[in-house]
């Protein structure tokens, strides 16, 4: 296998210009099935070598007697190709395993249609995505072919850039992060992460956010766990026989929910309710445990779930299913459909910030994403024709969510 690379600008030359590829990058990506384990990405070393381009300066065009939108025009491809070319685009195009994209590492992010609005929070790919007030936390599983691997705990502030994340914790060997929390004990401010390990045992691990003190192993299970929720006072996550429960500081385990294949779980917390999707299905218990009650049977697979407590105590469910529909329901009333299912394509998350239904779906292979939100009856897409989106979130400002070119963010 070999990598190949190109740069454009504008009037390229090709003698101007020389891309060294020392090695390149593959990524493997299981993840389509929206249950699978985060992807590990190899590291890269590419070296570009650039040299100006020097063009011609072009007299300014009349602009007298011309329409608006043909002055607009015309100045755009005037201060373009005017003086020497500053702005370049380089890309690097790797080959990838199974039909799989090459890592973010290795090409530019890809362009859509709100490009303009959207911009990079961090390059890193997020696995996993929480954010609080003013900052957001995420996990990076890292694969090196000349070091250890590695799985890493980031934070940055809402505003960040490129450059500004802050390693909280990290772990290198045979296992990924994967679901993430944070919570307040003892007047610190705590994160907790599922750390899994050959696929069966996992655990979870407690550090602290500031990154001082020494971390902690608070659970440790011999069976995968899938999805980690807390209110507060406990842990709630999932495993392949139920979902648990367990004081934050740790102690004994117990059962919440008894079940079978429940890896595929998801789950979200409205006071003293715990819910959770698994098949078709949103259910809700007491979160001491108890009966269980039926919420809502959807018409296929459930791929996603939110659960949203407005300011007077209102409770709505999110969820997204297999075959694209984005819908929600509360306690009282008729369910809303804010996407109807779509032909070859399915939702992989969904949220509420307070006024906006948030979503990514993506085709059956992972590719081809879209980043939207209903506001009203008006559907936007903020951004498309991306790389397994996924883990939308956001606030009145902003809207973040995780693709396979880093952690974005849109303003509005």
């Amino acid at each position: 296998m070999m990598a190949a690379g190109f740069v454009a600008a504008s009037r390229f030359d090709p003698a101007a210009w020389t891309i060294i590829h020392r090695n390149f990058s593959l990524v493997t990506r299981p993840w389509q099935n929206n249950d699978a384990p985060p992807t590990r990405t190899k590291k890269v070393k590419t070296m570009i070598v650039q040299q100006q381009i020097s063009v011609p300066q072009k007299k300014a065009p009349d602009r007298r007697r011309q329409p608006l939108a043909a002055i607009q025009r015309s100045l755009k491809r005037w201060r373009f190709s005017s003086g020497t070319v500053g702005l370049t685009i380089a890309c690097a195009i790797s080959l990838s395993v199974a039909g799989q994209p090459a890592s973010a590492e290795s090409r530019t992010p890809t362009l859509s249609a709100a490009a303009s609005e959207a911009s990079v929070v961090s390059r890193t790919e997020p696995s996993a995505l929480l954010q609080s007030t003013g900052n957001l936390y995420w996990v990076v599983n890292t694969e090196n072919e000349f070091s250890p691997n590695s799985s890493s705990v980031y934070r940055t502030a809402k505003t960040g850039r490129p450059g500004t994340e802050r390693l909280l914790y990290r772990e290198k060997g045979l296992h990924y992060f994967g679901a993430l929390v944070y919570a307040k004990v003892g007047g610190i401010w705590f994160g907790y992460v599922v750390a899994r390990q050959n696929m069966t045992n996992s655990r979870i691990v407690r550090f602290q956010l500031d990154g001082g003190g020494l971390p902690k192993t608070i659970v440790a299970s011999a069976n995968p766990i899938r999805d980690l929720k807390t209110d507060g006072a406990s842990l709630f996550w999932a495993d392949k026989n139920g979902i648990r429960a367990t004081a934050l500081i740790g102690g004994p385990t117990r059962t919440v929910v008894q079940g079978q294949d429940f890896n595929r779980v998801r789950l979200g917390l409205a006071g003293s309710r715990l819910f959770y999707a698994v098949g078709r299905q949103v259910r809700f218990v007491p979160k001491a445990g108890g009966i269980t009650t039926s919420f809502i049977t959807t018409p296929t697979e459930i791929t996603a779930l939110h659960v949203a407590v407005s300011p007077f105590g209102t409770t709505r469910v999110y969820w997204g299913e297999r075959s694209g529909i984005v819908a929600s329901k509360g306690f009282f009333g008729l369910t809303s459909i804010w996407q109807g299912a779509q032909t070859g394509r399915y939702t992989t998350s969904v949220s509420f910030d307070g006024a906006r239904v948030l979503w990514t779906d993506c085709g059956t292979n992972g590719l081809e994403c879209a980043v939207r939100f209903r506001l009203g009856n008006a559907t936007t897409t903020i951004a498309k024709s991306l790389y397994f989106a996924r883990e939308v979130q956001g606030d009145s400002l902003r809207t973040f969510w995780a693709d396979n070119d880093g952690l974005k963010r849109y303003t509005y």
